[in-house]
């Protein structure tokens, strides 16, 4: 591994956590063959409370652009009288700042309650009851609503962070799940455990990942690559996404390390 650090708007120190070389075998054509279902095996007890910032950009080369910052949040609360989970995202990207609020489920992770807003300006919201997302969406003014099927195996795609810390991958290969975003289709998803990596920062600490590679699988069973995932072996955490391990250009956003 080699490890680039670089001003970047905002004024913090980034360190590039970039895999020079990494072995990935081929798994097969179909990653849900032996995929056991994700509420079969997670164990939500293993998310943690807590708060952190990411960082996302696209990288070309040495370049970078579109560079943003995620901060997560996680707290456990209660919702209308339930035991839940509130996740807190606010994404900051030059002077737009977006915030999506989400309730889940403290034990199943089902959703609960969703909101987001665009520089502290309601956009929309959506509750859940009785298998359907009922969804809200203000503009000019102007309040639409519609209503979503909801499968009881669907989880809100601001928890997919969540849902994979749930999980313990020494002791599962591969998990199958299903997210949705209020108001959009929703996709199946096959994480799969296909290698592991040790990172060492700069101040010399290692943490043991494991490498997870997803993939999509959309309404109609078409599948792609949904990019890859290291996890943190010991507390489950998601430390970094990349869309791709072997080319110079990718997307990625990965745990904010400051110098």
């Amino acid at each position: 591994m080699k490890i680039l650090s670089g001003k970047t708007k905002f004024g913090f120190t980034v360190i590039q956590l970039l895999l020079v070389s990494l072995s990935v075998q081929s798994q097969g054509m179909n990653p849900a063959v032996g995929a056991m279902e994700l509420g079969d095996v997670f164990k939500p007890a293993r998310i943690k409370e807590g708060d952190y910032t990411l960082v996302m950009y696209n990288q070309n080369g040495a370049s970078l652009s579109n560079i943003a910052l995620l901060k997560r949040e996680i707290i456990n609360q209660t919702f209308e009288s339930k035991l839940c989970i509130k996740i807190t995202e606010t994404l900051t990207q030059g002077a737009t700042r977006n915030r999506t609020t989400v309730y889940v489920d403290a034990k199943t992770l089902s959703p609960l309650f969703y909101e987001m807003s665009a520089n502290d300006t309601l956009v929309q919201k959506a509750t859940f009851e009785n298998g359907k997302s009922i969804l809200q969406v203000f503009a000019d003014g102007v309040e639409k609503r519609s209503e979503q099927i909801v499968s009881a195996k669907s989880f809100l795609s601001n928890s997919f962070s969540e849902l994979i810390q749930a999980v313990d991958f020494e002791k599962t290969n591969a998990v199958k799940f299903e997210t949705f975003s209020p108001g959009k289709p929703s996709n199946q998803y096959v994480a799969e455990r296909i290698d592991e990596k040790e990172f060492t920062l700069q101040n010399n600490q290692k943490i043991a990942t494991w490498v997870l590679r997803f993939t999509r699988i959309d309404s109609k069973g078409a599948k792609t690559l949904a990019g890859y995932r290291y996890v943190d072996k010991v507390y489950g955490k998601v430390l970094m996404y990349k869309s791709d391990i072997k080319a110079e250009n990718f997307f990625t956003y990965q745990t904010l390390f400051l110098q």
